[in-house]
């Protein structure tokens, strides 16, 4: 595991402030971020990643909203994992 692109302030100028990539198990994960959602009213489960204390989405919430978006191979992709 490791970043790829370091996490950079944007400073507003893009949709989300924060954007970085991680490679988690030969997977590159594009990681977009904005301060915007409250953390204590949002349903994140947290990792420990490089000592980093990290707030991410839940697996099965993720593959909800791409069950909506009708993205089929992020769909499969998912499934695969949660078959495992």
């Amino acid at each position: 595991m490791g970043a790829t692109e370091p996490f950079v302030d944007n400073k507003g100028a893009w949709v989300v402030q924060y954007f970085g990539q991680l490679c988690i198990n030969g997977v590159m994960i594009n990681v977009a971020a904005d301060k915007k959602k409250n953390l204590e009213n949002y349903d994140y489960k947290k990792i420990l990643w490089e000592g980093f204390l990290i707030n991410i989405e839940p697996l099965e919430k993720r593959y909800q909203i791409e069950k909506q978006r009708n993205r089929i191979e992020r769909i499969k992709k998912i499934e695969e994992h949660m078959n495992k």
